[in-house]
């Protein structure tokens, strides 16, 4: 994982399907769904340990996620809070 130059055999690991995703259309034009998702930060890093992104390039990258976060935030004059559920992220 710390060696991007060095080419990963599909042999020893060919992909394997795991599962197959199909999410319904929805509507989240409501004005207070989009001031919700304007205040959340994506950040890979919001799973568990074992989930967690791997190598050099993805721990540079939380860096720059969390700096552009915080950029946004202050530029849009937004608290910068992390949702604790699902429920909280998505206002049910």
């Amino acid at each position: 994982m710390e060696d991007t130059t060095v080419e990963w055999p599909e042999q020893l690991s060919p992909p394997v399907t795991v599962a197959k995703l199909t999410l319904p259309q929805q509507d989240i034009s409501d004005p207070e769904n989009l001031e919700r998702m304007d205040s959340l930060s994506f950040t890979p890093w919001r799973v568990t340990a074992e989930h967690a992104p791997l190598g050099n390039i993805m721990r540079a990258r939380k860096e720059v996620y969390r700096r552009s976060s915080l950029a946004r935030h202050k530029l849009n004059q937004q608290a910068r809070t992390e949702p604790r559920s699902v429920d909280e992220a998505l206002g049910a």
